[in-house]
């Protein structure tokens, strides 16, 4: 009787592990998790895509805006003085003694250089510390196009 109660147990034992070897095995059944399936649902990534995919619409939006604003921008806070064409022909310009965006002198001034009047102020330009990195970015750009026209 001893023989027969031992072989029991381990041939119950060997059941369990064959019927848990047949069954297909679940996400769920492991110590590690599904972060979409946690935090989602089942469908976690099909909800997720359409928002993911307006973010990635509106940054882009975004920075095409920041690029055609430039002039805008320059119109709005530069033009009074500088004159509409960067030429520094207004009667403000004159009194002030700002130099054309066409000149030697602005032009060879570096990147930085324009950047740090611009955001900084120079004289009796105000300082425009407010504007993002990619506002003032986009000034420069739009200077450097001016001094070639």
């Amino acid at each position: 009787m001893k023989g027969i109660a031992a072989e029991v147990p381990v041939a119950r034992v060997a059941l369990k592990v064959s019927e848990a070897a047949s069954r297909p095995r679940r996400w769920r059944d492991d110590a590690s998790t599904n972060c979409y399936t946690d935090h989602f649902g089942r469908n976690g990534m099909k909800q997720v895509m359409p928002w993911l995919l307006l973010f990635v619409l509106l940054v882009s939006v975004n920075c095409l805006a920041d690029s055609t604003d430039s002039a805008a921008l320059f119109k709005s806070k530069c033009a009074m003085c500088h004159g509409p064409d960067g030429s520094a022909g207004t009667t403000m310009a004159k009194n002030l003694g700002i130099k054309s965006y066409k000149s030697p002198d602005v032009q060879k001034q570096s990147d930085a250089d324009l950047k740090n009047t611009i955001v900084n102020g120079k004289g009796k330009m105000p300082s425009y510390k407010a504007l993002t990195p990619e506002q003032v970015d986009g000034l420069v750009k739009y200077i450097r196009e001016l001094g070639k026209k």
